[in-house]
């Protein structure tokens, strides 16, 4: 009876490392790039700030087919890259996925008032990895607004321009 207690514990803990290898780690520090540079490709645009005026923005693009994505979110108290996670049904899970057969992913994050720095983590394996990180701003649609109210008279510019 001891012998089978033990080969299934000893099963099951085998069984259980792959799981526990394969996941990102919590955090991460801002200078990490990773070691690979063609596990995804954003849509979004990299190299420079995004903004927007919405509450929310979609990440989007393609990548190789089994790779493990996981979002992060700066935090400048820390000054390191955080997982971000949400709750469902009670329970907190890491925002994460894996690309399927079609290599396309698309992802929904929420944007607060000002920078939101987000990076994504792809991993292929333990050993490799790439990290992409995006800078999204979002402006406050009071300034739309005051855009939208700004007038000038064709008429009031004429007279300023003839005195």
């Amino acid at each position: 009876m001891f012998k089978r207690l033990l080969q299934i514990f000893i099963i099951t803990f085998i069984l259980s490392i792959p799981a526990v290898v394969m996941a990102a780690p919590d955090e991460m520090s801002t200078d990490d790039k990773g070691n690979a540079t063609d596990l995804i490709i954003l849509n979004n645009a990299v190299d420079e700030e995004i903004t927007t005026f919405e509450e929310n923005y979609i990440l989007s693009g393609s990548g190789q087919e089994g790779v493990a994505v996981t979002l992060y979110v700066y935090n400048s108290e820390s000054d390191k890259y955080q997982k971000v996670f949400i709750t469902e049904e009670d329970i907190k899970k890491p925002v994460e996925w894996e690309i399927g057969a079609s290599g396309l992913f698309a992802q929904q994050v929420d944007l607060k008032k000002g920078k939101n720095a987000f990076a994504l983590r792809a991993e292929l394996d333990e050993e490799t990895y790439q990290v992409i990180k995006i800078d999204i701003k979002r402006q406050n649609k009071d300034f739309i607004t005051k855009i939208k109210d700004l007038k000038i008279g064709i008429g009031n510019v004429l007279d300023t321009l003839m005195k």
